[in-house]
């Protein structure tokens, strides 16, 4: 569906509604003080009924018309994996001609909207431009977010899959979820999780409380789960969710090491620093200073 206008002139009479100064210096009129017609453009919502695009590469190219002097052409081509998945660009083309009767802002079209649906499914492609790069903040974006997935991509405009409920949850066993359907998004949304701190962690974050740390036991009781905490979940998340059973590639399972040596590194420091504090009098007698 869209929008198409058309210039229409409104009889001010009919327009009681509208204030005074929505009728002066509008259109053209004759006499001084003569009320005018008012020059607008009206819209139209075009509505189109589904139509049926043959997945055939010939078909596609010279376009399916939907409507009056509108089709859908594109490209259907292999898509280079081996399996038989294509790919298919396509694009809504107005062919209309302006004329005398239909002036050009006439015969365009505003604010398309289409859905594409196909049964057999969508797949979706991931994003390996960082897996190879030099970047690390690329390599350790493309390893955490390695699930995210393209289903689609608008030209000109934003597209989004329309998912099944509950997709992309399951084990990364099981595969990305196949789309069925496809739209155009002139607002697209994204969903972006918040970073919240842990509030079950064994560690003492009160700066007051730490301004009182008088002895080593006071030390340890506030401070001594950190570590602990921490090289927990290096062992839980770093080995064991991504562990061998991830798949990962070899450039993904080098930085996923090159992560683990370095929050470790991170871990023992954290773990050093607490041991300092609990034994050096002077050292502590700073923290406590520094946190009051």
């Amino acid at each position: 569906r869209w929008g198409e206008y058309r210039r229409v002139e409104l009889d001010p009479e009919t327009l009681q509604e509208l204030p005074p100064d929505a009728l002066r210096g509008k259109g053209k009129g004759k006499g001084k003080g003569e009320k005018r017609p008012i020059v607008a453009w009206r819209r139209r919502q075009v509505e189109v009924k589904d139509v049926a695009v043959p997945l055939d590469a010939h078909r596609i190219a010279r376009g399916v018309e939907v409507a009056d002097r509108v089709w859908l052409q594109g490209r259907l081509a292999d898509a280079g994996q081996g399996d038989g998945t294509r790919a298919l660009s396509l694009f809504l083309v107005n062919r209309r001609i302006p004329d005398e009767v239909n002036p050009r802002e006439q015969t365009m079209l505003f604010q398309v909207e289409y859905r594409l649906r196909c049964a057999e499914g969508i797949l979706p492609r991931p994003d390996l431009s960082g897996e190879d790069g030099f970047d690390l903040d690329d390599r350790v974006s493309d390893l955490q977010y390695r699930r995210a997935y393209e289903y689609v991509v608008g030209h000109g405009v934003a597209a989004r899959a329309v998912l099944p409920e509950g997709a992309g949850a399951g084990e990364a066993d099981e595969g990305p979820p196949r789309a069925h359907e496809v739209e155009i998004a002139w607002i697209p949304d994204a969903e972006f999780k918040p970073v919240a701190a842990r509030s079950d962690a064994p560690v003492q974050v009160s700066m007051v409380a730490l301004g009182r740390l008088k002895n080593a036991a006071d030390v340890e009781a506030a401070l001594g789960g950190l570590p602990r905490a921490y090289e927990a979940w290096i062992r839980s998340t770093l080995d064991d969710e991504f562990g061998a059973k991830a798949g990962l590639s070899a450039p993904r399972r080098a930085i996923l090491d090159l992560l683990v040596r370095r929050a470790r590194k991170a871990a023992a420091r954290i773990r050093a620093g607490i041991d300092l504090l609990a034994r050096d009098k002077e050292v502590r007698q700073a923290f406590v200073f520094a946190n009051r």
